[in-house]
């Protein structure tokens, strides 16, 4: 067993390694509804490969000088048989730390046919509880897309998450990740079925509403991107019901700009580095 592995009751979390890229590719970056919690766009195969080449890269080094990185999850040989086969997941850790405090970020994704089973539950406690033992960490951090993803929010308050507030966007990233993001939201318009407005449309307009609300980009400018995005859309007609929803969805992500920040406080186990 490799020495960064995690063993859970259901589940084995081992580092990500280079021959697994293609997996990463198909089983979380191909899908918009798990990679639009993420960053970049994901709209092409060759986007997608971009995207996991470039986390790969990120985390790859890391095992070794810190102790931590990107883990695949997959089910434990001898867990039950009502877990898919292959990669679950990824979750993974990044140094945060200020001057003061020793602070670890996490992260996680899940693939869509292991929703609903609480894999990502499982896997973040063990995650935390290595990052608290092995690594010495003070407080774990979580940046979540909450109206986006609120299950990810419940996952991390039910482990003792403390909500801190929003954080902005650019603190954690640049000026061309938010332009992919950008590209990205429109296309999930552009390419919406109708009964996807509620979990998809609904969803890219409150985030472009959140760029604005950083003046990323202007409202009008927000606005007017996805109008265009919806004249493109084949399968929807722009309505003013319609016109209206998205609209009220970009407004209420102006008042809720950056991600929804989360803290973890380090309360059982003493820093050992």
């Amino acid at each position: 067993m490799d020495a960064f592995d995690i063993i859970t009751r259901r589940l084995k979390l081992t580092p990500v390694t280079d021959g697994q890229r293609e997996e990463l590719r198909s089983k979380i970056f191909a899908h918009p509804d798990v990679v639009k919690t993420l960053m970049g766009d994901a709209s092409t195969p060759e986007k997608q490969k971009y995207l996991v080449d470039a986390w790969y890269e990120e985390y790859a080094e890391t095992w070794q000088r810190q102790g931590y990185g990107l883990w695949g999850v997959y089910k434990k040989n001898t867990s039950s048989d009502d877990l898919p086969s292959g990669l679950l997941g990824i979750i993974w850790l990044e140094d945060t730390s200020t001057k003061d405090v020793k602070i670890v970020d996490i992260g996680y994704a899940l693939t869509p046919n292991a929703w609903g089973k609480g894999i990502i539950s499982e896997a973040a406690k063990a995650v935390m509880s290595y990052a608290f033992r092995k690594i010495g960490t003070e407080a774990i951090d979580a940046l979540i897309f909450g109206a986006i993803n609120p299950g990810s929010s419940r996952v991390i308050e039910k482990l003792g998450g403390r909500y801190l507030g929003q954080k902005p966007f650019l603190e954690y990233g640049d000026q061309e990740w938010f332009e992919a993001t950008h590209c990205f939201d429109l296309w999930l318009i552009e390419t919406a079925l109708p009964e996807m407005i509620e979990t998809r449309v609904i969803g890219a307009c409150f985030r472009t509403g959140q760029f604005a609300g950083e003046r990323l980009l202007s409202r009008t400018d927000a606005i007017n991107g996805i109008i265009r995005a919806i004249q493109k859309n084949e399968a929807m007609a722009l309505s003013n019901d319609l016109m209206k929803t998205l609209e009220d969805a970009v407004d209420r992500g102006r008042r809720a700009p950056g991600w929804s920040h989360y803290r973890i406080e380090n309360t059982e186990h003493p820093r050992t580095l």
